[in-house]
């Protein structure tokens, strides 16, 4: 009876172990298939927006999603402003972040830059990428605040005449010199140090210098106010730099926290303002997002159903 017992185990063993055998084989036939069958496709929609779709392989996609999460923590961290923005769009500026390091990185952008120069033609009537899409003006003026630039001067057929030298519209110890002054972005209350441009507050299309006191630091989302976003950033007679809002309001350099008043205690105020419920009809409405206050009963019991 022992010796069934015996074989039978040794049996169901050997069956495990060939289970165990062929998933190994049926898993690995899987991730072959999903390796062969990656892929990553683009193509620019209607309004000249670029559409990104993929399909990767699990450990790769788990490399670029931990990738962008890292970019984005970083931005969320030095960024205020990005903490109010939505999380696809914070991804994808991480991803801009990510591919920008990869071409800032010297190994990999050594004796290949001038493969992967972004072209930019701009005419009296027009501005376009080299592939043929529509960029705004204001975009081009906002690439062309700090780039290389390259003049091809073209007959009425399009076909180059001359071409100049490439040059830095902010040469580069100037640049030294505009990272020590402002350490990053000048916008009022940013804190990004990394991926910012150089800012000419009056273009130099329209005559303005490339010097110190022509250029501040902006990171790339308030760049972006500054040309496309309604924003402007000005300089006072005294040489003071401020910012303006779409509604050509002076933007103050800090913000102010609102205080708890000195004869309230703490405990009053936040039960005050977080977490006494509302007994009218206005108690189910959620009211966080203008400083009202939230029916927290009703929130949690719906958190506990």
């Amino acid at each position: 009876m022992m010796i069934a017992k015996h074989g039978t185990a040794h049996h169901v063993e050997k069956l495990v172990a060939k289970y165990r055998s062929a998933r190994r084989v049926e898993e690995a036939a899987v991730a072959e298939e999903q390796y062969q069958e990656r892929e990553l496709s683009h193509h620019y929609d209607h309004d000249g927006c670029l559409v990104i779709k993929a399909r990767l392989p699990a450990e790769q996609g788990a490399l670029i999603v931990k990738a962008l999460e890292m970019a984005m923590e970083k931005s969320f961290v030095a960024d205020s402003d990005s903490k109010d923005q939505p999380v696809a769009a914070r991804r994808a500026d991480a991803l801009a972040n990510v591919a920008e390091t990869y071409m800032n990185n010297d190994e990999s952008s050594g004796s290949t830059a001038d493969r992967y120069q972004v072209v930019v033609h701009v005419t009296a009537e027009t501005s376009e990428l080299e592939d043929g899409h529509h960029v705004t003006a204001e975009t081009s003026r906002r690439i062309c605040c700090d780039s290389s630039i390259v003049t091809i001067k073209e007959d009425e057929n399009g076909e180059p005449l001359t071409i100049g030298r490439r040059s830095r519209s902010i040469p580069p110890a100037m640049r030294r010199a505009l990272r020590i002054r402002d350490g990053g972005c000048r916008f009022p209350g940013c804190t990004h140090t990394r991926f910012v441009d150089g800012h000419h507050i009056k273009h130099w299309a329209d005559g303005g210098e490339t010097s110190l006191d022509n250029l501040v630091l902006l990171c790339r989302h308030h760049h972006h106010l500054v040309h496309e976003g309604g924003f402007s950033c000005e300089k006072s007679a005294d040489g003071a730099v401020y910012f303006r809002d779409k509604q050509c309001l002076t933007l103050p350099v800090w913000s102010e926290l609102q205080r708890v008043a000195s004869d309230q205690a703490l405990q009053r105020w936040l039960n005050d303002e977080f977490f006494e419920a509302t007994a009218d009809n206005e108690g189910c409405n959620a009211r966080w997002y203008a400083g009202e206050q939230i029916d927290w009963q009703m929130a949690v019991s719906a958190l506990m159903q």
